[in-house]
């Protein structure tokens, strides 16, 4: 019996040093909705909601645990099925610096004009400028947020 009333207060400070915490984040709200796990939050959330309405917390914690794990389960789905256009884009942005390396590696004649005049670094300039802009408008298509 001693033991179960100190396991309830360690869970009672617990969700005391959790209530005072969210206090604390509630005043630094945006550091800590930018920097916290969202499924974090969610039960911290949920457990201070629980502890000032009442009710089992064990049936909430269930759901929580069901609701992360889907979440989980959804977010691999997506890394998976966005795998190819991960690939694509780092195919398509390495792909005019790997042929241009090896047109001054095997050619340097052929490709020393885009080196040495002022067109062929404008050129240069452009086409880098080009690959990054592409590959950052790639990244953004691929990341899907849950």
């Amino acid at each position: 019996m001693r033991t179960n009333h100190i396991d309830d207060q360690k869970d009672l400070s617990l969700i005391k040093g959790l209530d005072a915490q969210c206090k604390l984040f509630s005043i630094k709200s945006n550091k800590f909705y930018k920097r916290a796990n969202k499924e974090l939050e969610v039960v911290i959330r949920a457990i201070l909601a629980q502890r000032r309405s009442g009710g089992n917390l064990a049936d909430l914690l269930e759901t929580m645990e069901d609701t992360i794990r889907g979440r989980v389960r959804i977010l691999e789905e997506l890394h998976t099925l966005t795998a190819q256009g991960r690939m694509s884009s780092w195919i398509i942005t390495l792909l005019p610096v790997g042929l241009g390396l090896y047109l001054a590696l095997v050619n340097s004649e052929y490709f020393a004009p885009m080196l040495e005049h002022p067109l062929g670094w404008a050129l240069l300039f452009v086409g880098s400028v080009s690959i990054i802009i592409g590959w950052v408008i790639i990244q953004k298509i691929i990341r899907i947020e849950v």
